[in-house]
Formats: structure tokens, C-alpha cells, sequence
């Protein structure tokens, strides 16, 4: 079973916007006037605008029965000088998979990751250096999906560690590490 665009709007968190744009979930993490900002400022660097649409924080965390997930992307776009890109997935906390690549080749793609323990919360990060569209998320047909609460918000405001710069395991961006310790239990949104 396919989640729809409405479950996989209430699993995600750290975006400013999320649209289904071409059957593919879209998200960005910033304000149209703040991208306008970058890309038309003195004193921004060119490189700004490009970076201002990378998915950094971009978190999909969810409760399920499902024994398996697979995940299919498109429209992977560099948004930094890096060549390499990751998605992290834990699952009960724990990583289980770190899907991409570390010299930049494909546009889109899939991967599958099985869930030995159910249910199981799955908490799944997206590229800190890239930008992707979701195409699909899909589940066991009689699977449940419960999002995961999260009654503490942040606003991370940073630099390019507090992004996540050069970090290949996006569940170790400085952000997703600093949230995981002030909240144990990792009940969090990242903003």
C-alpha cells in the first residue's frame, strides 16, 4: 500500500512547506521571501539560493506494523559544493540504513528496508546536502501508519553546521543530535 500525500504530510516535520507537485511529495524548508532574499542580496554568496532548497532536517517519524518500507525519490538536485548525498533510517532508534551515494550520479532511484521488530517506530532523514521529491512510501497492504507526536518544537538558527554541512549521516546533523539530547525519548520537530 501507498501512503498518500495526506500521511506522509502528517508523518514529516522541518519543512516551511510541503506540495504534491507532479505526483511527487515536494518539500522546502524555507520561505519564499527568505529565498528571495538569499538569491537577491549584496552580500549573499551565489551559491545561497542553491542551498537554501537542500531537505537538512527534513524528518519522516511514524509508528508502524509493516514488515518492510520502500522509498522512491526523484529530482535529486545537488544544493551545496559537496558530491555526496544519504538518507538515514532508524528504526527503534537504532540506524538500520544509510541509502545514497558519495559521488552524485543518479537523478532518482529506490530502496526497501525490512523491519525485523514490529511495531517499530521508523524515523527516516533526508539528505542534509541534497534536495529530493518523494515519489512514493509503501507499506504492507494492512499496515497501520501513526505519526509520531512530537510536542516539542525547535528553530535552529546557524550556520552551515547547524545545517549539517559535510555530515554524511543526516541523523547526526548537529541540529538532529542536539534535539536527540534534550529530548530522550526523541519527541521532537526540528524547524
Amino acid at each position: 500500500m501507498k501512503l498518500s500525500f495526506e500521511t506522509i504530510k502528517q508523518i514529516s516535520s522541518g519543512y516551511e512547506s510541503i506540495s504534491l507537485e507532479n505526483n511527487l511529495v515536494h518539500f522546502e524548508r524555507m520561505k519564499d521571501e527568505t529565498i528571495n532574499d538569499f538569491t537577491n542580496s549584496d552580500w549573499i554568496r551565489e551559491d545561497y539560493e542553491k542551498r537554501s532548497h537542500a531537505t537538512c532536517n527534513v524528518v519522516l517519524d511514524f509508528y508502524t506494523n509493516s514488515e518492510f518500507i520502500k522509498i522512491g525519490y526523484k529530482n535529486v538536485k545537488s544544493a551545496s559544493s559537496r558530491l555526496f548525498w544519504y538518507i538515514d533510517v532508524l528504526v527503534n532508534n537504532n540506524i538500520i540504513a544509510h541509502h545514497g551515494e558519495e559521488f552524485y550520479s543518479r537523478r532518482s532511484g529506490e530502496f526497501e528496508f525490512k523491519l525485523y521488530e514490529t511495531p517499530a517506530r521508523v524515523t527516516i532523514y533526508l539528505p542534509c546536502l541534497y534536495k529530493l521529491d518523494i515519489d512514493y512510501i509503501e507499506i504492507d497492504e494492512k499496515s497501520f501508519v501513526k505519526p509520531v507526536q512530537k510536542p516539542i518544537k525547535f528553530l535552529f538558527y546557524g550556520d552551515s553546521i547547524t545545517q549539517g554541512y559535510d555530515v554524511r549521516l543526516p541523523s547526526l546533523s548537529y541540529s538532529a543530535c542536539k534535539a536527540s539530547c534534550i529530548d530522550e525519548k526523541r519527541n521532537y520537530e526540528i524547524t
